[in-house]
């Protein structure tokens, strides 16, 4: 009968045992759970934050090549110069998606920034300007041009573009006189 008696009890260690491991390997899937939403929380706030910031970059970029555009009081050097330059020579064909040679990807001159630091580079992104024209009533006439510069911004595999339209005073256009830009249209943005 002590036999049988230890034999029992042997069973009651050993079912406790099982129980205290079945309670353990669920805490532990409860962690895990747990470490996992926490992960998914903070990447999804991290896109967000790498968004914000393209969209930032790209705005802030955005207001500066407007400036540069319209504000300058010399059209010979910088960005002014190289449009001016680009435009009078000729060979810069305008926009239109219906004309064989004109899409978007043979006439846009790209402009990308350079930074001296590739870790700076690799933490703050890249930027890059698109220009290219089109003509508003058939005309390549250059009161009738309409630039555009396209702003874009990537960062981690995001980015972010705004588009601004600039069309030249009708009275700077004439040959000889400075070009006077001004923005024609509202600021267009989007990311991907």
């Amino acid at each position: 009968m002590c036999h049988l008696h230890n034999k029992i009890k042997d069973r009651k260690n050993g079912s406790a045992l099982i129980g205290v491991l079945c309670v353990m390997c669920i805490f532990a899937a409860l962690a895990l759970s747990m470490l996992f939403a926490a992960y998914q929380v903070l990447h999804h706030s991290q896109q967000i934050m790498t968004k914000e910031q393209c969209h930032v970059l790209a705005d802030t970029f955005s207001r500066e090549v407007s400036g540069e555009i319209t504000n300058a009081k010399d059209d010979t050097d910088g960005l002014r110069g190289y449009i001016k330059t680009s435009m009078e020579a000729g060979g810069w064909t305008y926009f239109d998606d219906e004309e064989a040679g004109h899409a978007k990807k043979d006439v846009m001159k790209l402009i990308e920034t350079q930074m001296n630091d590739s870790q700076l580079e690799k933490k703050s992104g890249t930027l890059e300007i698109g220009l290219y024209w089109k003509r508003v009533g058939g005309s390549e006439a250059y009161e009738n041009r309409v630039l555009v510069a396209e702003v874009t911004a990537k960062l981690r595999g995001e980015q972010y573009q705004i588009v601004n339209e600039y069309r030249l005073k009708p009275d700077s256009a004439s040959e000889g006189a400075q070009w006077v830009w001004y923005a024609d249209s509202a600021r267009v943005g989007g990311g991907s």
